[in-house]
């Protein structure tokens, strides 16, 4: 591993890591927004022909996990 960082470096960086966070999470929010702002916006006789998850019935979600 190397040399511990000093606190001013350490802060440097983990404020980096946070931007990167925080830019992450903003491009996830964009994207969410513009597949499911059109579902959300669309008037509800247009439900017909959705599948149930759409419909608001329970759907069985297989739980993934993330490595890091």
């Amino acid at each position: 591993m190397g040399a511990p960082l000093e606190a001013p470096a350490r802060r440097r960086r983990h404020t980096r890591l946070i931007a990167t966070a925080t830019e992450l999470v903003g491009e996830c929010t964009q994207a969410a927004a513009a597949v499911y702002g059109p579902i959300a916006d669309a008037p509800p006789e247009q439900e017909r022909g959705w599948g149930a998850a759409q419909r608001g019935r329970a759907v069985r979600v297989r739980a993934v996990r993330l490595s890091r």
